[in-house]
């Protein structure tokens, strides 16, 4: 299974002032899905879908492979799209991470990096 790391650069003018934002995933924590943005437990994220996100010695990364037939999100997953998420056991298939901040105008920068050892060509964009 391909591992990927991400890394985010934002680039925006808020409402107010002009403002850098850039996520290198240099502290270790874990961010559970929210429901909504206000519930979110991260100051700058909001995960909307995928179970988890964890950063960890610079590499922000989703749940890799199956989680366990116990897992809360493999268990939420295989009730609310068990046909996307291999019933249940891959939220990451869903995977969708926003920011909490507002931006009247930016430029976004990432890179992605796969660690797979097949046949498919690493990518950056």
């Amino acid at each position: 299974m391909p591992s990927v790391a991400v890394v985010f650069a934002l680039i925006a003018l808020t409402c107010t002032q002009a403002r850098a934002f850039e996520e290198t995933f240099d502290t270790n924590w874990t961010l559970e899905e929210a429901g909504s943005m206000s519930e979110s437990a991260s100051p700058n994220w909001w995960l909307n879908s995928g179970g988890r996100i964890v950063s960890e010695n610079g590499i922000g990364r989703t749940i890799e492979g199956n989680l366990p037939p116990n897992d809360r999100w493999r268990i939420a997953y295989s009730r609310a799209n068990p046909l996307d998420t291999a019933d249940g056991y891959r939220p990451q298939n869903l995977f969708r991470l926003l920011t909490r901040s507002r931006w009247l105008d930016s430029r976004p920068s990432h890179s992605r990096t796969s660690t797979s050892r097949s046949n498919t060509p690493r990518t950056s964009t």
